[in-house]
């Protein structure tokens, strides 16, 4: 499936399931980090699951906004199109890190909303520990977010053209961009994770700690109502008063009412505890706090502070070396040219610190190996085929020489033979003998001009003709190749400029494709009908000949590949000169083309320069 069709989806999918996980873990560990009572446990896991698909819905809908500018070079890249621009492709590497801090901000407002929902009976200790905890949780999830967004990136990448990606890369270097992002991205999936060991070690520490101070000043506060004030017979006793200042002084706050209360326990709105004991006449009430304060929280904070300073330190010093390797590693890559890897220099080793740099210069000296190796053998081959080409030619020199010399002396005979002594027979017989002769000699001459153009000796003999002159030479030597079979009608236009040619070789390149068009079958098996037009084309300086099939069965496809050099079995011995024809037409400067319908007669088009003496043809008048 091709990764521009899905990479939308893909991506809202995973940011949105990462923040789902985030809020998910956060309402699991909120109970035993935070050490809540087991009757809030539920309500908050509650809210928390509920704030976090609606801070996951809305992260989706947020990153699928942000990819919506994207969506015309997206559906390029679905429909296979070139027409990518490099600042499209630097806005495509870019979405990791915008997607990224779309999450971080939706989170941030979902935490807050989080703690404003949040029970009262559980004070502002507990909400500021959770928001730190679920701001730990939001950076923990954003590691595996950036990088299956940057490998969603990466796919979708290989989609765009090869040399705008480059040109992407390119820039990238020139500014330093890659050293920067690696280290960026190496500190912080360090750092996040060391973090979240010692914030969340820390506020497991505090959490437990707050939880014996609770409980240790709850039963303090519980002796001095029970056992202090409500002892006394009356309320001004000395030892009473004592006591009350005695516990003023350690955080308790004890008065007298006339109001009868049960015995209970509860917070207020600003998070002080307040103890109620009856009394004979009346109760007393015991306000206290039990909060750590700063100094209590300044010891759990510092070492969630050193952790994440030592990770800083750390990712800072690894990706320091990282980079070193890498850098030095890039270098010496980049410093192995195309010599020295054909000359067998590049097998030093490449030092490195770390097992996957140096992992990767090895595969790339390997890599570097083979190509030496197929170069090699590249070089080797095409070395071969050139001394097989120059053979083939001194081949095809010396065996058409001996064939032509013998084939002359009997078409010479034959010429002088005197016939008004043969009966008809014996003359049909001579002139068949001459016939062949006569085509055997143009096979000959044919290969000859083959191997020439395909060893680049081909020369041409320029001079300034009249395309009538050539024309009619090429019209009567197709008919002789063609040994007269077909209807052959030759049509060209007023005042055609003249051109600079090989008159022989051009003639005889035009007269193979005529001849050709006259011989092919046909498909009513009547003579084939052959027409062939001589024109200027308006506003252009060139001749185009048009060769039409007429009646012929073959068809332009099959005509194609006969001037492309692929078999066939139609047109006999005249299918070895197409190829040549057109390579004439292209020293010449023009070229042949093959038109057509797949199953209609195909017209073949030949193009010929005209002199550089003459004058462009007027452009036609507008009515």
């Amino acid at each position: 499936m091709n990764p521009a069709l899905s990479f939308g989806k893909r991506v809202i999918a995973q940011q949105a399931i990462l923040t789902v996980l985030g809020f998910a873990a956060l309402a699991a560990f909120v109970p035993p980090v935070l050490r809540l009572e087991d009757s809030l446990v539920g309500e908050v896991a509650i809210r928390v699951t509920a704030i976090g698909l609606l801070a996951a819905a809305t992260v989706g809908a947020a990153v699928g906004v942000r990819l919506g500018r994207l969506r015309f070079t997206l559906r390029a890249l679905a429909l296979g199109s070139r027409a990518v621009e490099t600042h499209e492709v630097d806005a495509l590497s870019r979405v990791p890190q915008r997607a990224l801090r779309v999450k971080w901000a939706v989170e941030l407002v979902a935490l807050g909303a989080v703690v404003l929902a949040l029970p009262r009976d559980l004070g502002a200790s507990v909400a500021q520990e959770l928001l730190l905890l679920g701001a730990m949780m939001t950076l923990a999830t954003s590691v595996p977010a950036h990088v299956l967004a940057q490998s969603s990136v990466a796919r979708l990448l290989e989609a765009a053209p090869l040399e705008v990606v480059t040109a992407h890369l390119d820039d990238l270097a020139l500014r330093g961009e890659p050293r920067r992002v690696s280290r960026r991205n190496l500190t912080f999936a360090v750092v996040v994770p060391i973090a979240l060991v010692g914030v969340g070690g820390g506020l497991a520490s505090f959490a437990h700690l707050r939880a014996l101070t609770d409980q240790g000043r709850i039963e303090t506060a519980t002796i001095l109502g029970r056992s202090v004030v409500a002892a006394g017979e009356t309320r001004d006793h000395v030892g009473q008063l004592a006591a009350i200042e005695a516990a003023r002084k350690a955080g308790y706050s004890i008065a007298f009412t006339d109001e009868e209360r049960l015995e209970r326990l509860r917070r207020t709105d600003e998070g002080e505890h307040v103890l109620a004991i009856p009394l004979e006449r009346g109760s007393v009430t015991v306000a206290f706090t039990t909060a750590l304060g700063f100094r209590g929280a300044l010891p759990l904070a510092a070492v969630a502070l050193g952790f994440s300073l030592l990770g800083l330190v750390a990712a800072r010093s690894v990706a320091r070396l990282l980079s070193r390797d890498l850098s030095r590693a890039a270098g010496r890559l980049r410093a192995l040219g195309t010599d020295e890897v054909l000359k067998g220099r590049g097998d030093g080793p490449i030092e490195a610190r770390f097992v996957v740099v140096g992992e990767l210069a090895r595969a790339a000296l390997a890599l570097a190996e083979r190509f030496r190796v197929f170069a090699a053998a590249q070089e080797r081959a095409l070395e071969a085929r050139a001394t097989a080409l120059r053979m083939r030619g001194l081949f095809f020199a010396s065996v058409s020489h001996d064939l032509k010399s013998p084939l002359n002396a009997i078409l010479g005979f034959a010429d002088s033979i005197d016939r008004s002594a043969l009966t008809p027979s014996q003359t049909e017989s001579l002139d068949l003998i001459a016939t062949r002769g006569r085509e055997l000699v143009a096979l000959i001459e044919t290969i000859l001009d083959a191997a020439r153009v395909e060893a680049g000796q081909l020369k041409l003999a320029r001079q300034t003709t009249p395309v009538s002159h050539w024309l009619a030479h090429a019209a009567r030597l197709a008919r002789e190749l063609s040994q007269e079979s077909g209807e052959l009608t030759v049509e060209a236009g007023e005042g055609l400029p003249t051109t600079e040619v090989d008159r022989v070789m051009l003639s005889r390149a035009l007269a193979v494709v005529i001849a050709h068009a006259l011989r092919a079958p046909t498909q009513d098996g009547a003579p084939a009908r052959v027409t062939v037009r001589a024109s200027v084309p308006a506003r252009e300086r060139r001749i185009r000949i048009e060769v039409d099939h007429g009646n012929t069965a073959i068809t332009a496809v099959e005509l194609a590949a006969l001037f492309a050099r692929q078999s066939s079995s139609r047109g006999r011995g005249l299918t070895l000169g197409l190829s040549l024809a057109r390579s004439v037409f292209e020293l010449h400067g023009g070229s042949i083309e093959v038109h057509g319908e797949p199953t209609a007669p195909p017209v073949v088009l030949a193009f010929v320069p005209v002199a550089a003496s003459v004058a462009p043809p007027p452009r036609p008048k507008r009515a």
